[in-house]
C-alpha cells in the first residue's frame, strides 16, 4: 500500500482550517442604529439633563461617587405635571444630608429644565 496517497510518508495531506482561526479572519461587524436629527437632539438633551442631575446629586449628597440613594427617572418625570415632579423628587431626597434650601433649589431647577424639555418636545412634534 505504499503507492496510495495519504498513506505513509510521501502522501498528500488534507488540512482543514481550525474554526478559531476562521472566526478571526472574518470582519468584525457592529450593529449601529441610525436616528433622525430630531430623535438625536432629544436623546442628547435627555443625556445632558441626566448628567446635570448626577452632578447635582453628588453635591446634594456630598460625595464624589454615585453612591447616593436617589434614583430619578427622567421618563417618569416627563410624564408628570410640575407638582407631581416636585413631590416625586422630594420623596427621593429624603435621606439627603443637604439643607432644605439646597434641595428646593435643586428641585426647582430640575422642574424648570424638565418643563423646557417637554415644551421643546411638543414644539418639535407639531406639524409646520
Amino acid at each position: 500500500m505504499a503507492g496510495l496517497p495519504g498513506k505513509g510518508e510521501g502522501g498528500a495531506k488534507v488540512n482543514f482550517p481550525d474554526t478559531a482561526e476562521d472566526n478571526s479572519i472574518k470582519r468584525k461587524r457592529y450593529l449601529t442604529a441610525r436616528y433622525d436629527k430630531r430623535t438625536r437632539r432629544k436623546l442628547q438633551e435627555k443625556i445632558s439633563l441626566e448628567g446635570f442631575i448626577f452632578e447635582e446629586l453628588r453635591k446634594i449628597y456630598q460625595t464624589e461617587n454615585d453612591d447616593f440613594d436617589c434614583e430619578l427617572d427622567i421618563d417618569i418625570l416627563l410624564s408628570m405635571n410640575d407638582d407631581e415632579r416636585r413631590s416625586y423628587i422630594k420623596e427621593r431626597l429624603i435621606n439627603s444630608p443637604s439643607s432644605e434650601e439646597v434641595q428646593t433649589a435643586f428641585i426647582n431647577t430640575i422642574v424648570d429644565r424638565l418643563r423646557n424639555l417637554a415644551l421643546a418636545k411638543e414644539v418639535r412634534s407639531q406639524p409646520p
